[in-house]
């Protein structure tokens, strides 16, 4: 007897069963690692952008994140995050002025990213490594560095790493002094630049370049270099708008009010020292603060503004006791050519004081100044009254004759609108009569239908069948019954025909019109083109009747005169606008007679009623085109 077994009890089963679950588990077991390798490089990746962010901002902070990221990259033995971690430690203290920790950095992370030979990586540190030796005096290094990273950023058309280069490259140049070749990269990255957005990158190119054009007009000059650098600090202003560089712009707002300064444009130079000081006070950027407060000072001294000069020093003497390091007290010395700290201050002291006797010297001549205007003023006062009396009398007689001619504007505008309401009330009586004969012609067209055309047909079922019977035994009678029933057929066809006229609305009434055209071609030797663009049924009724009879006299009016030899007729409908227009070839006449003689009168008295437009081109010999528009209701 056969016994069933249970698959699992097959030992073939149980090995491919054992198979496909060490299999799984193999798969399991590889993919856990790579689930937590990417877990891992998002979390290093997390850490260098929270390093990155706060580097600008906190830099005290920003050191634990980036030496965080390096750590676990070099647990991970992850060559590319580690490369990331190096360079942003680089960045850390190079800000921070810890140059050769800057370049050692860099450097391992250079040698690490030519490895795995991703130049996208190698440029970016070519340039980080550039900064770096030309911030340690090295501009022979940085050259070489920039130089090397150029073509290969070139070759991957990389357009921001391609700017950044030539702005660095100008900057070396710019460092040794030699500021046309620094421009000549301005202008290169400039070009580079042309037609793209890349704010960031255009506002600090511009900025270089109007700091270079500005020293070249210092050392030469020449103003077309100064009106050249205004004209790129303002650019560089308008592209830190766009990427919100406070501090940049802060720089530029500043080189620009020195531009206005050296161009005598006083009152411009004074706002852009204004906007610069404001960004810095809200970047509580000290050395910044020095800088313009000094050249509002000297600005203010030139331009003999002692009150302005002396709050600026107060500010300088203020921030150099309450906030100065060791820059802003190298500032001071630089402006004021003293090598002592203590001297310093005091010179911005002592320059306050001479400001502030000069102050209150201008002060008791003003006093005196003002008693003179004083009286002058009332004498001014009291003439400006008489002025204001007699002016007064002659702007009320103006306002006066103002409002006559108001009123007589308004008494116009009634009556035209009075005129307007009694020619719709025409139109409405016109519309309503043409209804009603309209209806009392379909009312006949019935009865005619209905009562003379059954007649008919029944005349003709008789003649027919008298015809039958008459046929086999009288000739004669026979012929004249024929006759009679073709009489009654063509009485029946005319009895049709007045039916058709009768009724003629319910045939759209341009194609009516098309066959009125093609039955005057037929006849004539003047050729008539008929032609028709999206007309509906709101261009019917009573409307479309007037609109028919102002074509046809509009047609007859060219065979009759005209002499043409081939007439074009359009009509088309276009935004609640019904368009007619009828051309042809003939002999023109003079515009000048207006419409005497020509028929149109009618047709502009129809238009008129319509509450359309009529207008015509011609002149003798050439031709005429009439153009009729009919507003059609919404």
């Amino acid at each position: 007897m056969f016994k069933p077994q249970w698959a699992w009890a097959d030992p073939k089963f149980k090995n491919t069963m054992k198979h496909l679950i060490f299999l799984l588990l193999l798969i399991h077991l590889s993919a856990s690692p790579t689930s937590a390798q990417q877990a891992s490089g998002k979390r290093i990746d997390q850490i260098l952008s929270i390093g990155l962010s706060l580097q600008p901002v906190n830099p005290d902070s920003a050191p634990m994140y980036s030496q965080q990221a390096l750590f676990l990259a070099k647990q991970m033995a992850d060559k590319q995050r580690i490369s990331h971690a190096l360079n942003l430690i680089s960045i850390i203290q190079r800000n921070k002025g810890n140059l050769e920790e800057a370049e050692t950095a860099i450097k391992e992370a250079l040698n690490l990213r030519r490895q795995f030979r991703s130049d996208s990586l190698v440029v970016s540190s070519l340039i980080n490594y550039g900064a770096v030796s030309q911030e340690m005096g090295d501009n022979t290094a940085a050259l070489s560095y920039y130089e090397e990273a150029l073509p290969l950023a070139q070759n991957r058309k990389d357009i921001v790493q391609i700017a950044k280069i030539y702005i660095n490259i100008a900057n070396v140049w710019d460092s040794d002094g030699d500021y046309p070749k620094a421009i000549f990269y301005n202008q290169l990255c400039q070009d580079l630049l042309k037609n793209k957005s890349y704010p960031k990158e255009a506002g600090l190119n511009y900025h270089g370049m109007g700091n270079r054009l500005l020293n070249l007009y210092i050392e030469k000059g020449e103003t077309d270099n100064l009106e050249k650098s205004r004209q790129s600090y303002e650019k560089a202003i308008q592209f830190y708008g766009q990427t919100q560089e406070l501090s940049s712009a802060a720089h530029a707002h500043n080189g620009l009010g020195s531009c206005y300064r050296l161009l005598h444009d006083f009152d411009m130079a004074f706002e852009e020292f204004q906007k610069s000081l404001k960004l810095f006070e809200q970047l509580k950027d000290s050395a910044g603060m020095l800088d313009v407060y000094y050249n509002i000072a000297s600005l203010a001294q030139a331009e003999n503004r002692p009150q302005e000069a002396l709050y600026a020093l107060n500010k300088l003497e203020y921030l150099l006791e309450k906030e100065g390091d060791e820059q802003d007290f190298a500032f001071v010395r630089n402006q004021f050519s003293d090598s002592d700290e203590k001297i310093s201050k005091t010179l911005v002291s002592n320059q306050a004081s001479i400001i502030k006797a000069q102050l209150e010297a201008q002060q008791a001549a003003q006093t005196k100044l003002i008693l003179f205007i004083a009286i002058g003023i009332l004498c001014l006062l009291m003439i400006g009254g008489y002025i204001y009396a007699r002016q007064k009398i002659r702007t009320d007689r103006l306002l006066l004759a103002q409002q006559k001619q108001i009123i007589g504007q308004q008494e116009q505008l009634h009556l035209r609108e009075l005129d307007n309401l009694l020619r719709q009330q025409e139109i409405e009586f016109i519309r309503k009569k043409l209804e009603g004969e309209e209806a009392e012609c379909r009312r006949i067209a019935r009865e005619l239908h209905d009562g003379v055309g059954g007649l008919l047909v029944s005349a003709k079922w008789n003649l027919e069948s008298a015809l039958e019977e008459a046929a086999s035994s009288n000739g004669v009678v026979a012929a004249k019954l024929k006759d009679n029933l073709r009489l009654q057929d063509e009485s029946y066809m005319e009895l049709r025909k007045v039916v058709r006229e009768l009724e003629r609305d319910r045939i759209p009434w341009w194609d009516e019109l098309q066959k009125f055209c093609e039955r005057l071609s037929g006849n004539r030797q003047t050729g008539i083109r008929f032609y028709r663009h999206g007309l509906d049924e709101s261009a019917g009724g009573a409307l479309g009747e007037e609109a028919r009879l102002i074509t046809q006299e509009l047609i007859t009016n060219a065979l009759k005169h005209a002499k043409a030899t081939q007439i074009n007729v359009q009509i088309s409908k276009v935004d609640h606008i019904l368009s007619i227009v009828v051309e042809d070839d003939g002999v023109g006449f003079d515009k000048s007679r207006s419409y005497d003689g020509s028929g149109l009168n009618n047709i502009a008295e129809r238009v008129n009623r319509l509450s359309g437009s009529l207008s015509f081109e011609t002149s003798e010999g050439s031709g005429t085109s009439v153009f009729v528009d009919i507003p059609l209701p919404a």
